[in-house]
C-alpha cells in the first residue's frame, strides 16, 4: 500500500487512524464504496477519513462498526478516544479557521463573554486565573481573532449570553464597565445580535456546555467546548443537534432591545453602587 501524501502515521494518532482504515480496506479488498455502507456513511466521508481532511470527525459508531466487521479488539475505537484526548489543540486551530471564513456564527456562552467580544483587559484577566504559561501571545491572537468582526464583510454573529456573565466580576469592576460598555457598543452593529438568557429562564440547553454552529461556505459545522479542550464537528446529525439546541436556547432569551437595556442597567447599578 503506497504512504498517502501528507499522512505521517507516527506522528499523528489522526493520521494513524487513517493510515489504519486504508490498510484493512484494501487487505480485505474492498472498495471506497464498499466500505461506506459499514460505516454508515457516504464513499466520500470514507474518503475524507482515509485522507485525514479538514472536517474529519470519526464518531463512535463509525469506530465500533469498523471493529466489528474486521473482528478487532476495539482498535479503531480505542485509537479514537486516543485521538480525542490528544487532538484537542488541533480541534481549536481548525475551529478558529473556520470561523474566520464563517459568514454566519450562532454562539451560546454560558460562563463568560465570548472570545469575539472580550476587551483586552478582560481577556488578559481570564487568561492570567487559567494559568497561562504563554500568555501575551495567546493575548495577541484572541484579539486578532475579533479583526473578522470589522473586516469588508463581517459574518453575522447571533449571540445568546447566560444572565450570570453581566454579574461575574472577571477582573474586577475596573475591568468589568468597559466590558459590559464594550457588549452595549457592539449590540448595535448591524452584523452582530446579542441577547440574554435570564436566570428566570430556569433550566435550559445551554447549561450543559457552550457552543457555536458555524455556516461556511455552504456547508455547518459546530465546535463545543469541554473541559480540557474543545471538538469541532462536520457531522450532518451532530450539527443539526447543536442547531436545534441554539433555537431552544434562543426560546427563551430575551429580545435585542431588552437584552441592551439588561445590560445598561447591570452597567448603571453596579456603576452607582
Amino acid at each position: 500500500m503506497p504512504p498517502v501524501e501528507g499522512l505521517d502515521p507516527s506522528a499523528s494518532i489522526r493520521h494513524k487512524i487513517a493510515h489504519d482504515l486504508r490498510f484493512f480496506r484494501e487487505q480485505r479488498g474492498l472498495s471506497l464504496a464498499d466500505l461506506a455502507p459499514v460505516m454508515g456513511c457516504l464513499r466520500t466521508g470514507v474518503s475524507n477519513y482515509e485522507y485525514a481532511r479538514q472536517g474529519w470527525n470519526l464518531q463512535d459508531r463509525h469506530a465500533k462498526a469498523l471493529d466489528e466487521f474486521y473482528e478487532l479488539p476495539g482498535h479503531f475505537q480505542w485509537l479514537l478516544q486516543q485521538c480525542r484526548s490528544r487532538e484537542a489543540e488541533d480541534w481549536f486551530a481548525e475551529h478558529l479557521d473556520k470561523e474566520r471564513k464563517a459568514s454566519q456564527i450562532s454562539l451560546a456562552e454560558l460562563g463568560q463573554v465570548p472570545g469575539l467580544f472580550q476587551t483586552e483587559a478582560y481577556a488578559r484577566a481570564i487568561l492570567i486565573e487559567a494559568g497561562s504559561l504563554a500568555l501575551e501571545a495567546q493575548l495577541v491572537k484572541r484579539m486578532e481573532r475579533q479583526q473578522i468582526l470589522s473586516r469588508k464583510d463581517p459574518p453575522h454573529v447571533w449571540a445568546l449570553l447566560d444572565e450570570s456573565i453581566l454579574d461575574r466580576r472577571i477582573g474586577g469592576w475596573d475591568v468589568m464597565k468597559p466590558q459590559l460598555e464594550w457588549l452595549i457598543d457592539l449590540s448595535a452593529r448591524r452584523n452582530i445580535s446579542i441577547r440574554i438568557v435570564p436566570l428566570s429562564a430556569g433550566w435550559h440547553p445551554g447549561l450543559s456546555s457552550s457552543f457555536k454552529v458555524l455556516d461556511v461556505e455552504g456547508r455547518r459545522f459546530a465546535y463545543t467546548e469541554t473541559t480540557g479542550g474543545g471538538r469541532l464537528t462536520a457531522d450532518r446529525t451532530e450539527v443539526e443537534g447543536f442547531a436545534l439546541r441554539y433555537r431552544q436556547i434562543g426560546a427563551k432569551a430575551l429580545p435585542e432591545q431588552i437584552s441592551r437595556e439588561i445590560i445598561t442597567a447591570t452597567l448603571e447599578a453596579d456603576d452607582g453602587a
